[in-house]
């Protein structure tokens, strides 16, 4: 069903240079954090494989000069040179966005410490959090069974009247609930 890969330090190494020497990864890429951030003092740190129906992706840290923790993290499909989502957790303001970086899609979470997702995940540790679904993937799931790595899944559909019937969604970034749900009316 699902498939599981935790990069090694070596792959990490690799997958650092992949970036960083990959001129139209890193063009696109760079383009895309210094527009976000506006400077190009960063680095990319360790790197971690998850799979869904979709494919295998690499996720990869982004570290802001003058910090020792991520800040970002960027998402690409496995061996692809395309930045396809984004993620910025700024700690400092209490804030989270995420972009689907094609369609150009942005959510905004403020009040984060507030938040029972952000206080689950470990202030939204995304790596340790990825590492926690492919943990619980590769024995079976259920913990985070019904989550999606992107996207919205159906949480509740509710009973069909007359011609439409209200739908509960849960959208989701890197296997974190992103926001609350939001309910639809949606036809039958």
């Amino acid at each position: 069903m699902f498939a599981v890969g935790l990069s090694s330090c070596s792959k990490d190494m690799d997958q650092k240079k992949s970036l960083q020497n990959n001129p139209t990864k890193k063009s696109a890429t760079s383009d895309f954090l210094i527009d976000f951030y506006g400077t190009d003092a960063y680095t990319f740190g360790s790197s971690i494989s998850t799979t869904d129906e979709s494919g295998t992706y690499e996720v990869t840290e982004v570290i802001l000069d003058g910090n020792t923790e991520a800040r970002g993290y960027i998402a690409t499909l496995e061996g692809s040179e395309t930045l396809l989502y984004f993620m910025d957790v700024d700690r400092e303001n209490d804030a989270a966005t995420t972009v689907d970086v094609e369609s150009g899609e942005s959510i905004t979470r403020t009040d984060l410490s507030n938040d029972d997702e952000y206080i689950a995940t470990n202030e939204f540790d995304v790596m340790a959090h990825i590492a926690n679904v492919n943990d619980d993937q590769d024995e079976g799931g259920g913990t985070f069974e019904g989550r999606k790595f992107i996207g919205k899944e159906v949480i509740r559909r509710g009973p069909c009247l007359g011609n439409a019937r209200d739908v509960t969604y849960q959208h989701y970034f890197f296997w974190i609930k992103n926001g609350t749900s939001e309910g639809r009316e949606s036809p039958c």
